[in-house]
């Protein structure tokens, strides 16, 4: 469990970052916070495109 200084500050942190990222010329549709969730999500990814990739010859062959 986190403190109530620990939580403040990641509070601070994360209106930091959405900050930059409104203030950015080109902010992204979508955004992860914090390591784990980045973490998981790459490794998600990395599975669909390995999935994606090995059926990839059945999509074109759809396509004629």
């Amino acid at each position: 469990m986190c403190s109530r200084r620990t939580r403040r500050l990641q509070h601070r942190l994360a209106g930091s970052a959405l900050l930059t990222i409104v203030d950015a010329d080109e902010p992204p549709l979508r955004v992860l916070f914090g390591e784990q969730p980045t973490q998981v999500v790459k490794a998600l990814y990395d599975q669909r495109l390995r999935t994606w990739a090995g059926w990839e010859h059945v999509s074109l062959a759809a396509q004629g």
